[in-house]
């Protein structure tokens, strides 16, 4: 049996409406979970089975989908290591895809917006960001990004808009 577990050191995590942003301090990635794969986040306790996640699942979903939509959310959030990594727990591969799944959802009735969706992006951490810089002839305001090695930011007359010089 498999009782998957969010990971919760490192994290930041804010709710907005029905979606969970979560930013992830050791990688520099925010991943926003639409509010499917959050759901299924929220229940991945330690405590609670794949079994058990599928039922609550169903009863979310009126009964029409269940497993495979569990194991394709436990996936997608796997892969954007929200989850902890248990070795001694086997982590099924789901046999259904994206595509798949929309089509079952399509059949039952049910809103393809209900897919667990994990959207990720890297954040460029405060030092990476300082690498920019603005190339000569750019309107510059310091302290803003600086002007590029071997320029400075000028203006002439006194007042008026500054460039990279």
């Amino acid at each position: 049996m498999h009782y998957p577990t969010k990971r919760e050191d490192g994290l930041i995590v804010v709710t907005v409406d029905d979606e969970v942003l979560v930013y992830d301090l050791d990688r520099h990635q925010a991943h926003c979970l639409n509010c499917a794969a959050a759901f299924v986040w929220r229940h991945c306790d330690g405590q609670t089975s794949v079994d058990q996640l599928a039922e609550a699942v169903r009863r979310e979903l009126n009964g029409e989908i269940g497993d495979q939509f569990v194991w394709y959310a436990l996936r997608r959030l796997r892969g954007s290591r929200l989850l902890t990594d248990s070795r001694d727990e086997p982590f099924r591969e789901a046999p259904w895809t994206r595509r798949d799944l929309v089509r079952r959802l399509a059949a039952a009735g049910i809103a393809a917006t209900v897919l667990p969706t994990v959207m990720s992006v890297v954040v460029p951490t405060t030092l990476y960001a300082q690498g920019s810089c603005l190339p000569a002839g750019s309107l510059c305001n310091p302290p803003n990004i600086p002007c590029c090695p071997g320029l400075r930011c000028r203006g002439l007359p006194p007042g008026a808009p500054s460039t990279c010089r």
